[in-house]
């Protein structure tokens, strides 16, 4: 990130609640000091959730006011100025919220795709909802069943899953939805099982990501100290295994990465291994060495974006 942030912006919805507006940016370059254009908007509607996730301390807060319809439609000359083009819904849980169709018809007013980011629990009473007021479905799915459940702390988690998609089928056969999957101490060891649970779940395709533990990601209000972070993170012979692990995967699923059914190339999903030694303080280990070893090979890319959010 640069070292001169765009400015934050803020508006007060009543005497209740106020809403952050901050503006950032993943740039190759430096930052102008005026934001002209803004593809990606990511919307942090309320920070309520019906999960109690390991690597989440949202659920740990005390319930708290959406994100205020009325007052965020004033923002809709600078969301049509600013070219958005895609709305991501975040929180805690965006079907929690209780004007969510309506929010979603006033994006869609405003020309941007509506992406909804989810935990798939609700999407089975709500599947008539969702089919007509989002374009695409990003779920989170941490593992086969029961690693899932366990990660997510919730009873028959991934089941929900499963037949919220199946109710989002029936309304809206041909909707996107994706899985997201957060690699982590208690997971990464079944990458090529979550893959094959996706599949049987009847997603359109999977991306994964390490988890992040250093920082205020996942809602935290304080950095983790180093025994919170440890209960996430991988120790270094846990790396290694990792590091095995995803050679397996870009293996065994060769064909799904060729048609993408699996987003990120195989460089960037050897990079989830990086991430962790970086936190380890180590530096990059020798992936080539492993890649010869196993007789493995592959291309990576980047992605450059800009990114809005309003957090309440």
């Amino acid at each position: 990130m640069s070292t001169n942030p765009l400015p934050d912006i803020s508006f007060t919805a009543g005497d209740a609640m106020s809403v952050k507006l901050e503006a950032k940016a993943q740039l190759s370059h430096a930052l102008p000091h005026k934001l002209t254009s803004l593809p990606i908007l990511l919307l942090n509607m309320h920070e309520n959730c019906n999960c109690r996730c390991l690597m989440c301390d949202i659920w740990k807060r005390p319930p708290g006011l959406g994100l205020d319809l009325a007052s965020f439609r004033h923002h809709r000359d600078s969301i049509m100025a600013l070219g958005v083009q895609q709305v991501v819904l975040t929180g805690g849980e965006p079907l929690l919220h209780s004007n969510f169709e309506a929010l979603c018809s006033f994006l869609k007013s405003c020309g941007a795709r509506v992406t909804l980011l989810t935990t798939g629990l609700l999407l089975e009473k709500r599947a008539d909802i969702v089919a007509r007021s989002v374009d695409e479905i990003i779920i989170s799915l941490d593992g086969p069943e029961a690693i899932h459940d366990r990660i997510r702390r919730v009873i028959r988690g991934f089941d929900l899953i499963r037949a919220g998609i199946l109710a989002i089928r029936c309304h809206r056969p041909g909707i996107s939805i994706q899985a997201r999957s957060t690699v982590q101490r208690a997971n990464f060891l079944f990458l090529r099982e979550t893959v094959a649970a996706a599949k049987r779940l009847g997603f359109d395709s999977i991306s994964f990501l390490a988890t992040d533990v250093s920082s205020h990601a996942f809602n935290r209000e304080l950095i983790w100290p180093g025994e919170r972070q440890s209960e996430v993170a991988l120790t270094r012979s846990e790396i290694a295994c990792l590091e095995v692990e995803i050679e397996l995967l870009l293996e065994q699923f060769r064909d799904e990465i060729a048609r993408r059914y699996i987003v990120e190339p195989p460089e960037k999903l050897r990079h989830i291994v990086r991430r962790f030694r970086e936190h380890l303080g180590e530096p990059d280990a020798s992936v080539a060495c492993l890649q010869r070893t196993l007789g493995f090979r592959g291309n990576g890319g980047r992605r450059v974006y800009s990114a809005l959010f309003f957090s309440s």
